[in-house]
């Protein structure tokens, strides 16, 4: 059947704006949301092979629901600049693309995806609705399916009328029904009041419908809820006529062809991705170049198996490989799965639709599965009720270790790095690329990193995923209006400061106020104009008064959009957020956070801790345990250098600063002042990421001859330290990397550049990622000895969040005593090194009040 694809645009774009990090070109224009929406359209078209693509969007005309209830959609926040501007911009794109827009006064995006939908399936076209409204649901139906983005526009739940059924107990249909009762927030439907998500999905299960609960209110048990129902049966029918999609708005769906739809690379649409620099789009709508093809010998076609029994099929088969990402350069149709005794299927079915088919193997424990991802494998499963068992490989993640600088994840290159022969098109190749890279982990000595840390790792993320972090939303939404507040008289003061009113994000308009108004001393210069850079800034810092606004309002407006704005965005029904843990990002191994980001909320700010109050735990009976380790990357600096003053220091619990600066400045340990032990921990940081004497002047805005003085004296009393500083540096330039304390490894090609500035980046990175990429395993180990023990030992309480060398455990309360010592141990006792890890432990409602 053919298939189309309506796309919910303003729903879309806003989960793309909070969800992708700030992206700004080099004139000032805001990118990130059209970027997300942009991929996102990539892997609709990739994944679902529609052939054709709509669009709805909302005008500003008010429809009948504004005219028949003056509340509906009143009180939401005002959408921000940055966010609109984008909006035009992807209106205007999407023609270029190939993508139709459709709009239709008086009626909402919702109505138009209904009525195409229903176009589409009175023609026996299949219609895939993608939203971040649930409202949507209701137009599931045989021929119709949702793609429901719960956060961001990569954490998707695709939603038939089984998959509905399945988690609400009841059919689509009646879902306007529950609706009218539990009412919508964001559209300011009110519902009934008094009657949560819990009792509307009872009384819809048990009566069936709205008119069949209020023609047998007699029969509702509970006196409390009758009541209840009294009071709110007229906002209960205004409720439903509000939250009804109409299906007949005044736009008709064309012509739809038979070929699959493609975004043609026409030079209008890339000389407009082109000013967006949006290279990652418009390299992925250029031709393939060389693609390869194959014979009908060379698989067998999944699609063409009808009645698809798996028994019968992988009769014997140890070990199935599964690729279900990067495989259509290939000239494949889709995932392609391959058995270890050299079979090859290829379909054209989503992965999703293809676990569904497999989910009796994916369950099947004697069996070995190999993947691409097999975290995002087990959430596509838990999706569907599937128990995924012995996902014992991931390639991706391997692919990672063996070379996360260069790091690559396509197939082609695999196959080609790690099988033996060149890879020529040859899908059986795929058949043993796990042993390939298994054996190119234990050539580099790494398989038990692999074996021991980064795959048992992936059950932890996961675990911690689906959990999620609950977050305060009327505390973020009285930080949202705070926060406006201030970024008003911020700007004000700013506008005063430059005598005239501006775009402060804007680049250009910022260089020209600085540099042209205000006459401070330029910087630096791109190809486009000065630079604002928050190093340029922090220069000028003290030039003029306007500087430290312009750095304050910056924080506080990307703290307000990401953060206050984004989580309130990100939040599910139950108010968590769910981030993503990325194993395969950073150099170093360091875990990342994506979709929200909660590692870059600022931890000694009080903004920061304002944001932090605003995540609290699971429920009023449950409590938050943090426990941070205390200087460790100092610590693994210390055991690494073997340095006999930081040893001494750590064993007998000195502060390591004082210690230093005592040192350093030649004064008694009770001499130190506050200045000379803020130099002095900057001087043991900058150490450890191989700061230089210019890089130090600027940290503590002293001159670079005062700098060099402190390094020098650093040096001279710390030789341990110097003697450890020129063995990494001359280990990386013998072996081509650095490594840390468990065998990860960091190439260092630069190493013998003869550029200096390239050759001196990468000796930084030699000595400092042993040290941080040690630091950062320890954390990785600590967490998976922590979610053992909880998880063996019965405990209720869970692991919810890491950051960087911090853990949160969202704790029953009767359990918190207990936790905090599991965790405690845990950190402390994970690994031994020279010196002694200690892990500060404390509990509360919120983050803030733990940490």
């Amino acid at each position: 059947m053919k298939k189309i694809i309506v796309l919910d645009g303003h729903s879309i774009i806003h989960r793309a704006f909070y969800g992708v990090p700030e992206l700004v070109t080099a004139t000032g224009i805001p990118t990130n949301a059209i970027f997300g929406f942009s991929n996102m359209l990539l892997k609709l078209i990739t994944d679902y092979k529609p052939n054709g693509i709509f669009a709805a969007f909302d005008l500003h005309a008010p429809t009948f629901r504004h005219q028949m209830y003056e509340g509906y959609k009143a009180g939401r926040t005002k959408t921000p600049e940055a966010l609109l501007e984008q909006i035009d911009r992807i209106k205007d794109l999407l023609p270029k693309m190939g993508v139709n827009v459709v709009c239709a006064e008086g009626f909402e995006a919702d109505d138009i995806l209904g009525t195409l939908s229903k176009q589409a399936n009175d023609a026996n076209i299949d219609a895939l609705l993608v939203t971040g409204d649930k409202d949507s649901f209701q137009l599931i139906g045989p021929g119709t399916s949702v793609l429901y983005t719960r956060r961001g526009v990569t954490d998707t739940i695709y939603y038939n009328v089984g998959q509905f059924q399945k988690t609400y107990g009841f059919s689509p249909e009646q879902f306007v029904d529950y609706k009218a009762i539990l009412g919508d927030k964001s559209d300011n439907i009110p519902g009934i009041p008094g009657i949560g998500e819990k009792g509307a999905g009872d009384l819809i299960t048990t009566f069936g419908s709205l008119t069949e609960i209020y023609d047998n209110l007699d029969k509702v048990q509970s006196p409390s809820l009758q009541k209840k129902l009294l009071a709110g049966k007229e906002s209960a029918q205004m409720s439903k006529i509000l939250a009804e999609i109409k299906r007949d708005a005044p736009v008709t769906l064309p012509a739809i062809p038979d070929v699959p739809f493609v975004i043609l690379p026409t030079e209008e649409l890339c000389s407009a991705l082109r000013e967006l620099e949006l290279n990652k789009i418009l390299k992925a709508i250029q031709p393939k170049q060389e693609q390869i093809s194959f014979t009908s010998s060379d698989w067998i076609d999944l699609d063409n198996i009808i009645a698809f029994n798996l028994s019968d099929e992988f009769q014997g088969i140890k070990t199935l490989s599964i690729f279900d990402e990067g495989v259509e350069p290939f000239g494949t149709k889709g995932c392609v799965l391959c058995t270890n005794t050299g079979n090859v299927y290829v379909t054209s079915k989503s992965p999703w639709e293809l676990y569904a088919d497999i989910a009796a193997i994916l369950e099947d424990a004697s069996v070995e599965k190999c993947m691409q991802d097999v975290k995002k494998a087990m959430h596509i499963c838990a999706q569907q009720g599937i128990s995924l068992k012995n996902a014992s490989f991931d390639f991706t993640i391997a692919a990672y270790l063996l070379d996360p600088v260069n790091f690559r994840r396509d197939i082609e290159y695999l196959a080609a790095h790690y099988t033996e022969g060149a890879f020529e098109g040859n899908l059986r190749k795929l058949c043993h690329l796990k042993e390939g890279m298994e054996a190119a982990l234990k050539q580099s000595d790494m398989l038990d990193l692999y074996q021991n840390m980064e795959h048992p790792l992936i059950e932890v993320l996961f675990d911690m995923e689906q959990q999620g972090f609950r977050v305060d939303i009327p505390l973020l939404e009285e930080l949202e209006k705070e926060y406006q507040i201030r970024l008003e008289n911020l700007s004000a003061e700013i506008y005063q400061y430059a005598g005239k009113t501006f775009n402060i994000n804007s680049t250009k308009q910022l260089a020209e106020v600085l540099f042209e108004d205000l006459k401070l001393p330029p910087v630096k210069k791109t190809k486009t104009g000065y630079s604002t850079s928050v190093e340029v800034l922090e220069q000028l810092h003290d030039e003029h008064p306007i500087i430290e606004k312009i750095m304050e309002h910056r924080v506080l407006s990307k703290l307000k959009s990401t953060y206050v704005e984004g989580l309130t965005a990100a939040a599910d029904h139950n108010h968590k957020v769910h981030t993503t843990f990325n194993q395969a990002v950073t150099n170093t191994g360091r875990l990342s956070s994506t979709e929200p980001n909660l590692q870059n909320i600022p931890i000694r700010t009080d903004i920061g801790r304002e944001l932090r109050r605003a995540f609290l735990a699971s429920s009023e009976d449950r409590i938050l345990v943090d426990a941070d380790y205390s200087q460790i990357e100092l610590r693994v600096f210390a055991d690494m250098s073997g340095d006999p003053t930081f040893l001494n220091a750590f064993v007998h619990g000195d502060d390591i600063h004082r210690r230093t600066a005592a040192d350093v400045f030649g004064v008694s340990y009770e001499e130190v002042t506050d200045q000379m032990r803020s130099q002095s921990k900057a001087v043991n940081f900058g150490i450890i990421y191989g700061i230089s004497d210019f890089g130090l002047s600027k940290n503590l805005r002293i001159s670079r001859a005062a700098a060099k003085e402190l390094i020098d004296h650093y040096m001279a009393r710390y030789t341990k330290v110097q003697e450890y500083m020129h063995s990494s540096i001359a280990f990386a330039r013998e072996k081509g990397y650095s490594i840390t304390k468990f065998g990860r490894r960091r190439p260092c090609p630069d190493i013998h550049s003869r550029n200096y500035t390239i050759r001196s980046m990468a000796e930084r990175i030699a000595v400092n990622m042993p040290v941080q990429g040690t630091a950062a395993d320890i954390i990785k180990l600590a967490m998976i000895d922590v979610y053992r023990k909880l998880k063996e030992g019965g405990f209720r309480s869970k692991l919810i969040l890491q950051v960087h060398d911090e853990l949160v455990i969202d704790a029953a309360k009767d359990e918190a005593e207990a936790v905090k010592a599991l965790l405690k141990e845990s950190m402390e006792n994970v690994v031994q090194l020279k010196v002694p890890l200690i892990a500060d432990v404390g509990c509360g409602e919120n983050w803030g009040d733990a940490k």
